[in-house]
C-alpha cells in the first residue's frame, strides 16, 4: 500500500535547503510537484540508510508542498530485497537557508497522511513472486483525505543510548550513489490494430472501443517508464513489459526463439490503470525491465495518449571505458556485454533485473568482475561483499543472497564469497574492507569443517548444493546425486584456502597465511588421492562415481591441484572428453580463467561459441543460459567483456589496486585490438596491431603505475607514462 505523506510550508526561496530523508520501506520525494529523490537504498536488516542532498533548486517564494509517497509493505514474500519491518513510517530532516534565515523543516506534527486506496500492487505471474510488485490504479476512486500524522519517536542517525541500545531505525548515510535516470527515449510501433507501424510512437488518437499498440526500444533496458494520457472514464488500459517476442506456441517464459521475431508474442507481467477522465501520467513506483511494451485498451473512444517514454535507470557510470578490435562480432559482444551489466546494476547488483531483482553472491562475484572493467568505482561492490557478510548465520553460512526476506543457503556460494573479497582487494586495493571481512570469511572455513566426513572431504549438505545450471543435472547439482563427496565444493574449498593465506599475507599476518597454506596443501593431497580417476585422467563428479563435469577439472587448475603440463593435459582431456557436462554461461567464465592460466586460451574461442549463438538470436543482452534461458538479461553471462579487456587487451593486476600491472595481449586471433581499462589511478589505454609481421604495443597509462609487458620470453619493466614494443 502507498501512503502519501505531505507538509505546506512558505518561505520567500532558498539559498540551501539541506534535506535527510528515510523511510519504512521505501520513498519517493517531489518537492512542488517535481521528483527530488527516492530510497532509501536498499540494505541489510541491521541498518537504514538515508539519502543526503540539496533540494534549493525546488523551492519557490510563496507555499511550498512536500510530498513523499512512501510504500509499507504487509506481505512477507513480495519486494524480496527490500528489508523492512511492516511498519510505515517516514524521516525528514530538512533546513532550509535563505538570506542567513534559517528554516527547520522536519518529520514533525505541522505533516498530514493519507492512504492511496486507489493504488494497489499485485504480485508478478512471469516475474517470481519475490520482485517489485506491478500496480493496479483505478482512478474513479481517488479521493484522498488527508488526517494529521502520528508521531511515533524521532530517530537520530547512527544513535544509541547511553548503555549502548541501538536505534530501532540506525540511520547511516547511503554509501553509493543516487540512481542514473537517462535523457527521455521514445519507442518505435511494432505492432497495432489500430495504427501505423514501423515509425517512432508520438502519440496516438482511439477511435474504436478496443485495441493494442505494441512498442519496441530496440533494446532490453531497466528504466523509469512514463505513460501520459487522457481518457473516457471508465477506460480501461493494460501496459504490459516483455523482455522479447516468444514463439506463438510458448507457454512460459522458457520457451524462446529469436527474440525479435515479428511473428512472435509479447508474455510479461503488466500495470493497469482505470481513467476517470482527466488527463493522467503514470510513472510505476519501480523500474521496470522490458524490450517490448504493448498497450491495450478497452473502453478507449476516448482516448488520447499524449506521449509514451522511458528513461534509462541504473547505477551512475561516470568513467565507462571503450573496447574495439578487428573482429566486429567481438565489437558486438563487448556492448552486449556492457549493456547487460548496466542493467543489473542498480542498489544492489541484481542477478536479472526482470525475473527475481536479488543479490546473488555467485552472480554479484562475476558481475563485479565485469564491473570493474567498465568503471573504477568499487563503491558498489563493497556494499555487496558488506551485506553478504552481514548475512551470515549461526550455522556459519552466508545467505545465498541479500538483502532478503527469506533466508537461501547455498553452501558453495559462501566459498566464492571469500574469493570475491580476494578479486575485490585486488581490483580496488581497498585494505580496509579485506581486515573488516576477515572474521567472516574464518566463520565460513569453520562451517565447512562441520560438513567434513572421516576422511575429511565435504560431504553434501542439508541445504542447496547448487553448482551451475546444466542440462541433466537435478536442480544444478552434479549428478549423480546422492550423500558421497561433491568433488567441485572440495575444490573451490581448495581454492578458497588459497586466497586465505594469500589475503593474510596481504595484510601482514604471515603466521596465519603459513597455517592456511599448510592447509591447502594437505587438502589437495586428499582431493587427489580420492576424487582423481587415473584410468580416465579427469577428476569424478563424485569419488567412485565414473561421472565427469568440466567443473571439477577447471576447479583442479584453479585451485593449483595440477600445474603446469599436467594441468594444460588436464584441460585437453576436458575439451575431447565425449559426453563430458560442460559448464554454463556462469562457469563458462572459470572456463576461460583456467584455460588461461594453463596457456591454452587459443581455445578460449571454443568457449565463446555459446555466445555467438545467443548473437544468432538477436539478443540484445546475454540471457541466464542457454539450457535455462529464463532470464533474458543476467549479469553473469557477460564473460565475454572480460575477455576482451583482460585477455585480448590483456590487462590485469599483479599487485592490489592495480599499482602493479601485467600487460599481456592474447594476439592470436586479431589484427588489431584497442581499449581502456580503469583502475584506482585512472585509465589504461592499450592499443595493439599487426604490421610486417610483428605486433606493436602502444600503452598510455596514469603515473606511479608499474607495468610489466610480456615481450616474447622475457618481461619488460617499467613506469614510464607512454611506452610503445614491439611483442
Amino acid at each position: 500500500m502507498l501512503y502519501s505523506f505531505r507538509k505546506k510550508f512558505v518561505c520567500n526561496g532558498a539559498d540551501s535547503f539541506k534535506i535527510r530523508i528515510s523511510a519504512d520501506s521505501r520513498y519517493k520525494l517531489y518537492i512542488n510537484g517535481c521528483f527530488a529523490s527516492e530510497g532509501p537504498c536498499r540494505s541489510s536488516g541491521k541498518i537504514k540508510y538515508y539519502e543526503e542532498f540539496n533540494g534549493a533548486s525546488l523551492i519557490k517564494e510563496g507555499e511550498n508542498v512536500i510530498e513523499a509517497v512512501v510504500l509499507n509493505i504487509k506481505e512477507e514474500d513480495t519486494w524480496a530485497s527490500i528489508i523492512r519491518t511492516g511498519n510505515c513510517a517516514l524521516w525528514f530532516d530538512g533546513l532550509l537557508v535563505n538570506n542567513g534565515k534559517e528554516i527547520s523543516v522536519i518529520s514533525d506534527a505541522d505533516w498530514e497522511c493519507a492512504r492511496m486506496d486507489y493504488h494497489c500492487f499485485h504480485p508478478a505471474g512471469v516475474g517470481l513472486y519475490i520482485v517489485n510488485q506491478y500496480e493496479t490504479i483505478n482512478l474513479q476512486k481517488k479521493n484522498l483525505c488527508y488526517k494529521k500524522c502520528d508521531i511515533l519517536y524521532t530517530p537520530e542517525p547512527n544513535f544509541c543510548s547511553p548503555v549502548g541500545s541501538l536505534d530501532k531505525y540506525y540511520l547511516q548515510k547511503r554509501p553509493i550513489p543516487e540512481m542514473y535516470f537517462g535523457a527521455e527515449e521514445g519507442f518505435v510501433t511494432d505492432k497495432s490494430d489500430v495504427m501505423p507501424v514501423g515509425n517512432e510512437f508520438i502519440g496516438f488518437i482511439a477511435q474504436t472501443d478496443k485495441g493494442y499498440i505494441e512498442l519496441d526500444a530496440k533494446r532490453l533496458v531497466t528504466a523509469d517508464f512514463k505513460l501520459k494520457f487522457k481518457a473516457i472514464a471508465g477506460c480501461y488500459i493494460k501496459i504490459t513489459y516483455s523482455e522479447c517476442r516468444y514463439p506463438q506456441n510458448a507457454e512460459s517464459a522458457m520457451t524462446k526463439g529469436v527474440r525479435d521475431d515479428y511473428n512472435g508474442k509479447l508474455i510479461g507481467d503488466y500495470d493497469e490503470i482505470i481513467s476517470n477522465g482527466e488527463a493522467f501520467e503514470f510513472n510505476p513506483y519501480s523500474s521496470r525491465a522490458f524490450r517490448y511494451i504493448r498497450i491495450d485498451f478497452e473502453n478507449a473512444s476516448e482516448l488520447e495518449i499524449y506521449s509514451c517514454k522511458f528513461r534509462h535507470y541504473h547505477y551512475p557510470i561516470s568513467d565507462g571505458t571503450k573496447f574495439n578490435c578487428s573482429d566486429e562480432t567481438f565489437n558486438k559482444m563487448w556492448h552486449i556485454s556492457v549493456d547487460t551489466v548496466i542493467n543489473c546494476m542498480h542498489e544492489i547488483i541484481e542477478d536479472c533485473p526482470y525475473h527475481e531483482q536479488e543479490q546473488y553472491i555467485a552472480d554479484s562475484a562475476l558481475t563485479m568482475q565485469y564491473i570493474f572493467r567498465i568503471h573504477s568505482d568499487c563503491r558498489l561492490a563493497k556494499k555487496a561483499i558488506l551485506e553478504f557478510c552481514d548475512s551470515i548465520h549461526s550455522l556459519g553460512f552466508a545467505s545465498a543472497n541479500y538483502p532478503s526476506q527469506y533466508v537461501q543457503v547455498i553452501p558453495g556460494f559462501s566459498l566464492l564469497l571469500i574469493k570475491m573479497i580476494y578479486d575485490y582487494y585486488m581490483n580496488s586495493g581497498d585494505i580496509e574492507l579485506v581486515k573488516k571481512t576477515i572474521g567472516a570469511c574464518e566463520t565460513i572455513f569453520n562451517a565447512f569443517v562441520g560438513l567434513m566426513d572421516e576422511d575429511g572431504l565435504i560431504c553434501s549438505s542439508q541445504f542447496w548444493d547448487f553448482i551451475d545450471w546444466v542440462d541433466g543435472w537435478d536442480y544444478g547439482v552434479p549428478s549423480p546425486y546422492n550423500d558421497k563427496p561433491l568433488t567441485i565444493h572440495n575444490m573451490m574449498y581448495a581454492a578458497a584456502l588459497k586466497y586465505m593465506a594469500e589475503i593474510y599475507e596481504f595484510i601482514g599476518r604471515s603466521g596465519s597465511a603459513q597455517d592456511y597454506y599448510r592447509l591447502y596443501e594437505k587438502y589437495k593431497g586428499l582431493i587427489n588421492s580420492k576424487c582423481y580417476n587415473k584410468a580416465e585422467g579427469l577428476y569424478e563428479n563424485r569419488g567412485g562415481s565414473n561421472t565427469y563435469s568440466q567443473h571439477n577439472q577447471v576447479w583442479a587448475v584453479l585451485g593449483g591441484l595440477v600445474t603446469g603440463d599436467d594441468a594444460k593435459k588436464l584441460l585437453l582431456r576436458m575439451l575431447a572428453k565425449d559426453g563430458i557436462d560442460k559448464c554454463s554461461f556462469s562457469m563458462s567464465f572459470y572456463v576461460l580463467r583456467a584455460l588461461s592460466e594453463a596457456g591454452l586460451y587459443e581455445k578460449s574461442d571454443i568457449i565463446l561459441e555459446q555466445w555467438r549463438k545467443m548473437m544468432d538470436l538477436h539478443l540484445t543482452t546475454w540471457s541466464e543460459s542457454i539450457s535455462f534461458p529464463r532470464s533474458e538479461c543476467h549479469g553473469w553471462s557477460s564473460a565475454p567483456l572480460y575477455e576482451l579487456s583482460a585477455e585480448y587487451l590483456g590487462v590485469k593486476p599483479i599487485e592490489p589496486g592495480f599499482k602493479t600491472l601485467l600487460i599481456k595481449p592474447f594476439t592470436a586471433t586479431l589484427d588489431y585490438a584497442q581499449g581502456e581499462v580503469p583502475t584506482p589511478y585512472g585509465k589504461i589505454y592499450v592499443s595493439w596491431k599487426k604490421q610486417n609481421g610483428k605486433v606493436v604495443l602502444n600503452v598510455n597509462s596514469p603515473k606511479d603505475v608499474t607495468k610489466k609487458i610480456v615481450s616474447g620470453e622475457k618481461t619488460i619493466t617499467t613506469n614510464d607514462i607512454c611506452i610503445e614494443v614491439e611483442i
